[in-house]
């Protein structure tokens, strides 16, 4: 599915992913994990990639794991390289990164590549 660089596309794009994962049995308290780590990405792409599209591709290995991949054509980012400290105190941290912190925690393997000037992030989810 592609939709455009616009935030009112969100509702769309999460409930693909909630259908989708209906469809093939995740739990829903696992799905619901999935649907926060799919918008704090698609969060970031509209805020701050200057992107014109997102292509949102799921897809899943029979019950081992599901695979959400985000695809789109804006300045490179790298989300797999930002890190948050949450040990040090609001005030004491760096202006950004929670919603990718709370990517890694909820997928159990999250991938970065540029391929043909557009940014690729999979985040996958072991299903067992």
């Amino acid at each position: 599915m592609i939709v455009p660089n616009d935030i009112n596309q969100l509702p769309l794009l999460r409930q693909t992913l909630h259908q989708y994962g209906e469809s093939i049995g995740i739990e829903a308290h696992t799905l619901k994990k999935l649907e926060v780590a799919l918008e704090e990405a698609v969060v970031n792409i509209i805020n701050y990639s200057h992107a014109t599209q997102i292509e949102l591709v799921i897809s899943h290995t029979g019950t081992q794991s599901v695979s959400i991949q985000l695809t789109d054509d804006g300045i490179p980012f790298d989300p797999t390289n930002v890190e948050c400290d949450i040990s040090k105190a609001i005030d004491e941290r760096q202006l950004g990164g929670l919603g990718i912190s709370l990517m890694h925690q909820i997928s159990d393997e999250l991938h970065y590549q540029r391929i043909n000037g557009n940014n690729q992030l999979e985040l996958i989810k072991y299903l067992l």
